[in-house]
């Protein structure tokens, strides 16, 4: 679909996270992606780059083909099904309420990296993606990040295994985190003026 379609699923898919947070009555596809993500982990591990990028090759893959079909399925239905269908599945995808409140007070600024990384994985980065690349790119980063999560949390040594999906996720993050950055300064540049 075209560039505008996805600007109004991101305005709507916003306000319907902002609105209902988390629906109770769907599983979240976070803990289904973990558990594919754990599932490819324990059949191609060994502690060496080529099998971090097989695995992390194998496990984008799967994820391009599920969302590839989901975005096709929906592109059957007309634009204003299409655009209700897609914003409600990518309202998923965000979390706004992992967001604390971030007052840019001097004795906050220990948590300004946390909160922009927060800010970042949870709401500026998908909604980057999404934007560019509507349902597939939300879901794709959103995969990224739950593999670099998985690999972050195992107990075993995963220096050589994790090297491929760092790469990844350092590449997709560049431009999010940037945003972020200029988001999060300018709003507390704006806020410092005024109590000045």
């Amino acid at each position: 679909m075209s560039f505008m379609s996805n600007i109004i699923i991101v305005v709507l898919a916003y306000f319907i996270d902002k609105k209902f947070g988390e629906f109770s009555f769907i599983k979240n596809p976070m803990i289904m992606i973990n558990d594919l993500v754990n599932f490819v982990e324990k059949k191609v591990y060994k502690d060496s780059v080529s099998a971090g990028v097989l695995f992390v090759v194998i496990v984008l893959g799967i994820m391009s083909f599920i969302s590839l079909i989901l975005a096709l399925y929906l592109s059957y239905f007309n634009i204003y099904v299409y655009i209700l269908l897609s914003s409600f599945i990518a309202s998923i995808f965000l979390s706004q309420n992992m967001l604390d409140e971030f007052s840019c007070k001097q004795e906050d600024v220990n948590n300004f990296k946390n909160y922009t990384q927060t800010l970042q994985e949870h709401l500026i980065a998908p909604i980057f993606y999404l934007l560019l690349f509507g349902i597939t790119g939300i879901i794709l980063y959103k995969t990224i990040l739950v593999i670099d999560t998985v690999l972050k949390n195992q107990n075993k040594s995963l220096k050589n295994f994790s090297q491929a999906i760092k790469k990844v996720e350092k590449a997709v993050n560049f431009l999010p985190k940037k945003i972020t950055l200029y988001l999060v300064s300018s709003r507390c540049r704006k806020k410092l003026n005024v109590l000045n």
